[in-house]
């Protein structure tokens, strides 16, 4: 029984493992086939590439960008403290991993937060729009079903 016990602990030790990190503005760590570059900070969040694909991780909240979740402990002016797991385990680097197209542009955060806040805004109002949309298909529908029943009724009445 103590060897069953002792092979799960030993299978699942890797799993759970999680990296504490410091890291400075345009600093990259390297973990698994995954290259994470913190790009800028902002009081309460950050801007991260992790293998090309950029992301917006917010202070005292768990996310995870390209198969690396982050879990940010602190933030200071020049840099962060922070868990990272990655959960990718057949991972290599590659093309990406080096974060060439998140570093050739200057990235500012507020300027991130504004894209993300407006195409959330604009995914809402479409999503918004559909449903309206079904919503008159069904108007429409019951409205067509009452005209129906009222020409039913008419000819019911005068008939008797």
């Amino acid at each position: 029984m103590k060897y069953v016990v002792l092979i799960f602990l030993v299978i699942l030790l890797p799993l759970a493992s999680a990296a504490k990190i410091s890291l400075l503005i345009n600093q990259s760590y390297t973990k698994d086939g995954r290259n994470i570059t913190l790009l800028d900070i902002n009081k309460d969040k950050i801007l991260v590439c992790v293998n090309n694909e950029k992301g917006i991780v917010s202070k005292d909240k768990l996310e995870t960008v390209n198969d690396v979740s982050i879990d940010i402990k602190n933030i200071y002016t020049d840099r962060i403290r922070a868990e990272l797991k990655v959960y990718c385990t057949d991972c290599k680097c590659n093309s990406d991993c080096n974060n060439t197209l998140c570093s050739n542009y200057n990235h500012k955060i507020q300027e991130e937060i504004k894209k993300e806040v407006t195409a959330k805004a604009i995914k809402s109002n479409t999503e918004l729009i559909q449903a309206n949309t079904s919503l008159n298909k069904s108007l429409l529908i019951a409205l067509g079903i009452i005209i129906v029943l009222i020409i039913i009724l008419y000819f019911l009445i005068k008939v008797n």
